[in-house]
């Protein structure tokens, strides 16, 4: 989702200095996804969150069992 996004969500940092984060980029043209009844788990957890982010267009089956 962050590359999607931009927004950052981690910092990397020494005691004295932050020295990074991530995403280092940023996709900025539309974008769309794809699911279907084969997307178990994993497949679930990114259909949700790409929906809840509203990251972009959405397409296809529901992940059966959610």
């Amino acid at each position: 989702a962050m590359f999607f996004t931009g927004e950052e969500f981690i910092t990397y940092a020494t005691e004295a200095k932050v020295v990074g984060g991530e995403p280092t980029s940023r996709w900025t043209k539309p974008t769309l996804t794809m699911f279907n009844e084969s997307n178990y788990s994993d497949g679930h957890c990114y259909a949700q969150g790409y929906t809840d982010l509203k990251i972009g267009i959405t397409l296809g089956m529901p992940v059966p069992g959610t």
